[in-house]
């Protein structure tokens, strides 16, 4: 497969496709989504909209859970987050992330270039989206790191006692 940088829109499109995730992925990502559309809800109204309680069968987690705070992202803002995750997961290798300098600006950059005349997103908001999925991922890292610590920390305890 050609570097992610070089991939054209059909090769893009077909990661999106394969792009499975289950309802709670879906969920999360709403979920996150709307968290960064509410930062900049004020000044560009168009990234999603305040939701009340829903219930049914077809309304979202966000949409349940919500009391009238949770923000609904724009389908746009949902497909940029589906375009960041192919992005992200393709410049990162699995559960790590890249050591080199000026990683957010690389992923923004690229993520920029993927979208450009596709969906108009201000770039402001994006960083915001890159800079949240990184600092998801480095959670999970350090979650893991931990684990690991204490899972080694237990198995000394075994043997010492």
């Amino acid at each position: 497969m050609p570097g992610f940088e070089s991939m054209r829109p059909h090769q893009l499109m077909y990661n999106l496709f394969m792009l499975h995730m289950s309802d709670i992925e879906k969920d999360c990502l709403e979920y996150v989504t709307g968290s960064v559309a509410r930062k900049f809800l004020s000044k560009y109204p168009s990234l999603g909209e305040k939701v009340g309680n829903v219930i049914g069968s077809d309304s979202s987690w966000t949409e349940q859970m919500s009391k009238g705070n949770l923000i609904k992202p724009s389908k746009s803002m949902i497909q940029v987050a589906k375009v960041l995750e192919v992005v992200f997961n393709e410049y990162h290798t699995k559960n790590t992330l890249r050591k080199t300098p000026g990683v957010m600006k690389n992923v923004r950059d690229i993520l920029v270039s993927k979208l450009q005349n596709i969906i108009d997103i201000p770039v402001e908001v994006l960083e915001c989206m890159v800079r949240t999925r990184t600092f998801i991922r480095l959670n999970s890292m350090n979650k893991q790191l931990m684990d690991k610590v204490i899972s080694t920390k237990n198995k000394i305890k075994k043997f010492v006692s």
